[in-house]
């Protein structure tokens, strides 16, 4: 999964343990009988993101892996939706911070933006 420098840095130690991404037109879960998240599919069907999965932790586009994460769980949910626990999960010190971070990444942050919220573990910590 590609971050920024500092997000991948916060992921690799251990102060980023959840990432949200904004959903993109045709995803959609597929859930259990426990109606969990398992994955999440794209409009051509490709699995991008599965629980139990491991990822590699990327500090940007086409940067190599510096270590690798396995995600423990998926949430759909908006972007105003997240508490301060979840922003510290997040690596952030409070909401706003996040906002913030989401208003760098993508250009503009609304409460009502649909996305998934990625919980992860970190499995592989070495450089």
């Amino acid at each position: 999964m590609q971050y920024t420098r500092e997000n991948a840095e916060k992921v690799m130690a251990g102060r980023k343990t959840r990432t949200w991404r904004p959903y993109k037109d045709g995803e959609y879960a597929v859930r259990n009988s426990a109606d969990d998240i398992m994955l999440v599919r794209n409009r051509k069907q490709h699995i991008k993101w599965i629980v139990g999965r491991d990822y590699a932790v990327q500090p940007g586009r086409g940067k190599h892996a510096i270590g690798r994460h396995r995600i423990t769980r998926i949430r759909h949910e908006q972007a105003g939706a997240i508490s301060e626990a979840d922003a510290i999960a997040e690596g952030f010190d409070d909401v706003q911070g996040f906002i913030d971070s989401l208003t760098a990444l993508y250009g503009e942050w609304t409460p009502e933006q649909p996305g998934w919220a990625l919980d992860f573990e970190l499995v592989n910590g070495s450089r």
